[in-house]
């Protein structure tokens, strides 16, 4: 008997090999999870409590066989105990002490939170905005107002604190932000980022790990987290696009307004430029609306973007954020759909089912099967964007096993309008090639028409 059609399965099935080795956190309640957000952490990480992680209060230590603080939002390597230094709940620091010698194995860790708690829209474009607590407050708004064209989702899975947080904090656990939180691998077509508002410090030792970080630090720690994306953008076979958001100002402060614009900013802007990503100003259009810093009120709201302007983000998101990111995704090779379709023509002696299986997020059969001799199916079968690694694969019901029929090389991306524009398609073929030992043989071939 052949596998059950595709379609019957879960969305994610064929990308189960990918998370092999990440294991599942202790959450309390399981059930509220599925395949695609069900915390998980890898196997050179360590599942450690973090109050701020999504709906689970878990996230990922970068130790392996880590120890978790007292205050449940620290951890620890492996063989070290916690020694509290300074704070407490999510503001604790503490010295890793060996257990042995009570030498300094390290600083204390902010287990990494969550990626994006939704699958990806296989109908729309896919962005995440990767940013801090002003990111958790405009993003809603930005998805509103993209839905028509986008699904919007904010990395980490965070709503209640200071989401991507310090430089240190982001480069730490971009490569966590990059998958869902089970450890599903995906390609956004557009990732927004920012970092910047929790780097105000002056002195490199006043940090939190996960909360803070020094203004000096900030400029290599931008640096190698852009290099990163760019390297995960140019891994996704140019699907993904990269758009960098200057730090929005401090009003109520014009030192630490300064601080924003004459280093963090001034650090961000050229790094950014040297490597051929846009950059949106959320600094001047809010200035140019409010007035310099020292402003003590803005839009209606006292202490407006000092730094944050909660219930007041609409300027922002509306008019600034959003039309820069609609005019990226109306840029990117696709209009109007997000799949490209795949026609199937039998030529094969017997009835055939078939599907797409890929190595990221997708997977699908078509929706008349089996399919006859001679019969040609165009109703069901896609290529989600966002996949990689598409293959054609074709099951005789007649054969006693599971044992594909035949299948195609790699398709790569599938997105078969990048060669032939936006209404072309495949058209993948199976041709009877006799008997073998009793059991038909046929050949699987994709061309695009």
């Amino acid at each position: 008997m052949p596998p059950p059609p595709p379609y019957l399965l879960p969305l994610l099935l064929p990308l189960c090999t990918a998370s092999s080795a990440w294991t599942s956190c202790p959450v309390p309640d399981p059930d509220q999870f599925d395949d695609w957000s069900m915390p998980k952490c890898p196997d050179t990480q360590t599942c450690s409590p973090n109050g701020f992680s999504g709906a689970s209060g878990y996230g990922c230590c970068p130790f392996k066989d880590a120890v978790s603080c007292p205050s449940g939002y620290q951890c620890c390597p492996s063989g070290s105990r916690c020694s509290l230094i300074s704070g407490d709940s999510y503001s604790a620091v503490y010295d890793c002490l060996d257990e042995g010698d009570q030498t300094l194995i390290s600083q204390s860790k902010c287990p990494c939170k969550p990626g994006a708690p939704l699958p990806p829209s296989d109908t729309l474009y896919n962005v995440f905005v990767i940013g801090d607590s002003l990111s958790i407050g405009f993003t809603p708004l930005v998805a509103e107002t993209l839905s028509d064209i986008a699904l919007v989702q904010h990395i980490p899975w965070d709503t209640t604190d200071g989401g991507a947080e310090e430089a240190a904090y982001f480069e730490q656990c971009l490569d966590n932000w990059l998958r869902s939180p089970s450890g599903l691998p995906y390609f956004p077509d557009l990732i927004y980022f920012n970092s910047g508002m929790h780097n105000l410090n002056d002195n490199a030792t006043m940090g939190v790990p996960g909360q803070s970080g020094s203004s000096d630090e900030y400029a290599a720690q931008m640096e190698r987290i852009t290099d990163r994306l760019v390297d995960f953008a140019a891994s996704s076979q140019n699907k993904t696009s990269l758009m960098y958001g200057l730090t929005t100002p401090w009003l109520c402060d014009a030192g630490i307004d300064a601080t924003i614009t004459g280093v963090l900013n001034a650090a961000a802007a050229p790094i950014m430029a040297a490597r051929g990503i846009p950059v949106v100003d959320t600094h001047s259009p809010i200035t140019d609306q409010c007035g310099a810093a020292p402003v003590s009120s803005c839009f209606d709201l006292d202490e407006c973007y000092c730094p944050h302007c909660a219930g007041h983000y609409d300027f922002l998101a509306n008019d600034v954020i959003a039309p820069a990111v609609r005019q990226a995704l109306e840029a990117k090779p696709r209009v109007g759909g997000a799949k490209t379709n795949v026609k199937v023509l039998n030529e094969h002696k017997n009835d055939i089912t078939y599907k797409l299986t890929a190595s990221s997020v997708g997977g699908c059969g078509g929706a008349n099967q089996p399919l006859a001799p001679g019969a040609e199916d165009s109703s069901g079968c896609y290529c989600s964007w966002g996949t990689l690694n598409n293959k054609f694969v074709a099951y005789d019901p007649t054969h006693p096993t599971n044992t594909p029929l035949c299948e195609t090389a790699d398709l790569g991306s599938c997105y078969a309008h990048t060669e032939k524009g936006l209404d072309a398609k495949y058209l993948c073929t199976v041709t009877y090639e006799g008997m073998t030992d009793g059991q038909a043989q046929a050949a699987c071939s994709c061309s695009i028409e």
